[in-house]
């Protein structure tokens, strides 16, 4: 994974505030290849960026959630990537993208509190 996520960097167009949508498809490229399968890094690039605009639309409480998982799994069924594949990666790759920061957080939060900070 860590030779996916390399490979990635690599490939990033810019450092700057566009590198944002560089980082979601790496990170999403890492989930695709955790599960044996590979895809085009400017195809997921180009799949979470129009993805996530739809899903920023729909106006429902977690609703981004819901539809960038259901939207990426079908875009990449797609395009010809597994279906068991595509749907287990764009699952792993919300677990990773939105439960796995908020764990630092908790305990730096804990931290802060102890010391009276907060």
């Amino acid at each position: 994974m860590i030779e996916v996520l390399g490979r990635a960097a690599n490939k990033r167009s810019d450092l700057g505030p566009g590198a944002n949508p560089d980082n979601v498809a790496a990170v999403f490229e890492a989930c695709f290849a955790a599960f044996g399968t590979s895809a085009n890094f400017w195809t997921l690039l180009s799949f979470s960026i129009v993805i996530g605009t739809i899903a920023s639309l729909v106006p429902i409480p977690g609703g981004g959630t819901a539809v960038t998982s259901v939207g990426m799994s079908g875009a990449l069924a797609a395009a010809g990537a597994p279906i068991e594949a595509a749907v287990a990666a764009a699952l792993v790759n919300q677990v990773v993208v939105s439960y796995l920061p908020a764990l630092p957080g908790w305990f730096a939060t804990k931290d802060l509190l102890r010391a009276q900070y907060l």
